[in-house]
């Protein structure tokens, strides 16, 4: 099943070939940046690539988790960087920072073991920066330090904050950041606690240590035009001046919408009232269609009447009159929550209205990107633009996706030799493709304990933590009630009886998720959703290793066309030029990616192994071109092999 001789000839040969040719670079200043003392194949194509470019040039890049893609990238833009550039990198979670930071920091500690005048100061200065719940003092907690507030209703203009932090104290505040985490775990956890402790309000420290930093680092939201601009002017830099990269940059063509309901709509209307917008609004709840709300409203008005939501729902919050109203008896408690929940989605949908498009049906108004090759208009003038994921494919239809001009350089994966994704020794893919399928016509209590029962089996033979990705929310309840009624009635308990379970919910947090499984003080399944933050970066490694050794998906998502769906991918087809291949974007490819993900999590690095296990009929259909499923439709043959595999 393994050819083991044959990947290791494989490597061997990899290993043993010339890289100077496809390493025309600055050798020494590769040599002063890159942290380590041998470059894989991959990262010097990466590295040379890069520096090859031409003022303005754009690259993208697609190679395999743990190839080392980002330490090369940040080692290349670094060694092209001049004293007036900045690099600016933008990654979609929090937990992404810390990858971040981690390579700048062993970056510094290369370039400080070469120099021979020890400076405690790093070469590059780096700040992280995060909006102002991320950081933030509460206005109203008791301190003794002298803070202005960031958070409430109070603000302080950005240039009343200067006149109390010159530009030497500045420097020398964020220089004792960054010296201070080069001694310590360089987490984005550590930064913020770093700038809490500082004078002032660390907001707005941040924001003014951005034209000393060589580096910032920052999400997504950034990329929109307005956020982008502000970003480049507190920097004090031209576009021109920027060298950007865009980590996991697949996610740009999948915009993830914010949506109202039309009874979360009406509960809010019934609650709080009426006003213009709402009116507007209220008659445009019909067909599936595109809707331009600024036909319908002038820029002016709606920006008034975001206001005068958005103030209204800061009161009503504050005053904590839901809670007050229930106590008084004028609603139970699960109208309660509803109406609670229908601020929550209303306030989202208030504050980004206007910023996107509306898809807009009978049940729902949403909130999308629709026309994705716009995304990057600002940041296609940098010095250099990179955009970098394991999940690129097919790179040429990304590129025409996310508007990228025809002169950008792609980069594959050299991995893409098929014969090493089949007979890769770290890793097992295999699809049971016998009678089971998570489609909403087959799910079931009966559907549901099958499923649990083939979990519970596949997990005996893992020796440690299995990861499980099922289609929804409910489906994980149902899996979970069905697998511990199998534990509890198992009848060989010795397998089974310190088995672990940890379910995400829609109000789980990346950090949450990651410390229960850090936690768990036996082997464990993570019940977790294929669409939810499970998969967003996640790295469950304890001394070097991973801990979890097996993802499965129980079922995949829906593959049911949606006249919402089939709007969207009508857009896309005039992006992509190519129908066959932006119906890929539908179904396979976010299939692909979550696949990928999910291998991802499990395998960190070369000491690691992981078997990825699909279970549903319709996965040769949709994974099997690009993952390389070995097929089962016999379970017994199936963990026969798994455990050889662990063995």
């Amino acid at each position: 099943m393994i050819d083991k001789n044959f990947y290791e000839s494989w490597l061997e040969e990899e290993d043993s070939k010339e890289l100077s040719d496809s390493r025309n670079f600055h050798e020494f200043e590769i040599a002063q940046i890159f942290p380590y003392d041998q470059y894989k194949d991959s990262q010097a194509i990466i590295i040379s690539s890069i520096l090859e470019l031409p003022p303005n040039g754009k690259i993208m890049i697609e190679a395999e988790t743990g190839s080392g893609k980002t330490i090369a990238t940040l080692s290349a833009l670094l060694a092209r960087k001049k004293p007036d550039q900045i690099i600016i990198i933008f990654v979609k979670t929090i937990n992404q920072f810390n990858a971040i930071l981690r390579e700048w920091q062993r970056i510094e500690n290369k370039i400080k073991s070469q120099n021979e005048v020890i400076s405690q100061t790093p070469k590059f200065l780096i700040i992280s920066l995060l909006g102002k719940k991320r950081i933030c003092f509460d206005e109203f907690q008791s301190t003794n330090k002298t803070i202005i507030p960031c958070t409430g209703d109070t603000k302080v203009h950005p240039k009343k904050f200067e006149k109390l932090i010159s530009k030497n104290k500045r420097s020398r505040l964020l220089r004792g950041i960054n010296r201070k985490l080069l001694t310590t775990n360089a987490t984005i956890t550590e930064f913020t606690k770093l700038l809490q402790e500082k004078e002032n309000c660390p907001y707005y420290n941040s924001r003014s240590m951005l034209q000393d930093a060589d580096i910032v680092v920052t999400t997504y939201p950034f990329l929109k035009p307005k956020l982008f601009n502000k970003l480049l002017k507190q920097m004090n830099i031209n576009v021109t001046n920027s060298l950007i990269l865009i980590d996991e940059a697949h996610n740009l063509a999948f915009s993830h919408p914010i949506e109202l309901t039309k009874i979360q709509f009406d509960v809010f209307l019934n609650f709080f009232g009426s006003n213009k917008l709402f009116e507007v609004l209220k008659n445009e709840f019909r067909g599936v269609r595109i809707l331009d709300i600024g036909k319908l409203i002038s820029p002016q008005v709606l920006d008034f009447e975001r206001k005068q939501i958005l103030d209204l729902i800061s009161i009503f919050t504050k005053k904590k009159m839901l809670i007050q109203l229930s106590n008084e008896n004028k609603f139970d408690s699960e109208l309660r929550e509803i109406i609670k929940e229908s601020i929550r989605a209303m306030k989202s949908f208030i504050e980004n209205l206007g910023r996107e498009d509306l898809i807009i049906t009978k049940e729902y108004v949403k909130i999308v990107n629709l026309y994705i090759d716009q995304t990057l208009t600002d940041q296609k003038n940098a010095n250099i633009l990179v955009l970098q994921s394991a999940t690129l494919t097919p790179l040429d239809a990304f590129r025409n996706l996310l508007g990228m001009p025809s002169d950008t350089k792609l980069l594959d994966r050299i991995e893409r030799d098929i014969r090493v994704i089949r007979k890769n020794p770290q890793q097992f893919r295999a699809s049971y493709v016998s009678a089971v399928s998570s489609e909403a016509r087959f799910r079931n209590n009966e559907l549901y304990e099958r499923y649990a029962g083939l979990i519970v089996r596949l997990q005996k033979v893992v020796p440690r933590h299995t990861l499980v990705l099922a289609p929804s929310y409910n489906f994980i309840e149902n899996l979970e009630k069905a697998i511990l009624i199998i534990l509890r009635d198992d009848k060989s308990p010795e397998d089974t009886q310190d088995l672990e379970i940890i379910c995400e919910t829609a109000l789980s947090t990346q950090k949450h998720l990651y410390d229960d499984v850090i936690n768990l003080k036996s082997n464990g399944i993570i019940l977790g959703n294929q669409n939810g933050k499970i998969l967003e970066g996640n790295e469950w490694v304890v001394d070097g290793k991973s801990i979890v050794n097996m993802v499965i998906f129980a079922g995949i998502s829906s593959m049911v066309p949606q006249e919402e769906v089939n709007l969207i991918n009508r857009i896309r087809e005039k992006v992509i030029h190519d129908r066959s291949i932006s119906r890929l974007f539908q179904n396979q490819i976010p299939l692909y990616i979550q696949a990928k993900q999910a291998m991802g999590r499990i395998i960190r690095g070369i000491n690691d192994n992981g078997a990825l296990i699909i279970l549903d009929h319709r996965a040769n259909d949709f994974l099997h071109q690009n993952l390389w499923l070995h097929r089962y439709t016999r379970m017994d043959d199936l963990i026969e092999d798994i455990a050889e595999f662990y063995d």
